[in-house]
């Protein structure tokens, strides 16, 4: 089963777009939430704070949901880390 994923970015944020192009062109299902639209914002800062341990809490973008555990880029060494984490769900 494919995991539930999030992603929460802004199009002012390159790492958000090369993100978000790296899921697309490798068919991976999820749901991206621009923290500059409508209520976003709130969402984004209620999931940091849920999800993260408070020592690690950060607004930096982009932030990813995977099956309710939060990452954010620094996470990850790079991209490709996140399929790791991925096939791992």
């Amino acid at each position: 089963m494919m995991p539930n994923i999030i992603m929460y970015g802004s199009k002012l944020c390159a790492k958000c777009q090369e993100l978000k192009t790296y899921f697309e062109k490798n068919n991976i299902t999820f749901e991206y939430r621009d923290i500059n639209i409508g209520d976003n914002i709130f969402k984004f800062n209620i999931d940091i704070l849920t999800l993260l341990e408070s020592k690690r809490r950060t607004q930096e973008l982009p932030f990813i949901i995977i099956d309710n555990q939060g990452y954010t880029v620094k996470d990850f060494e790079d991209i490709i880390e996140i399929e790791n984490i991925l096939n791992d769900t």
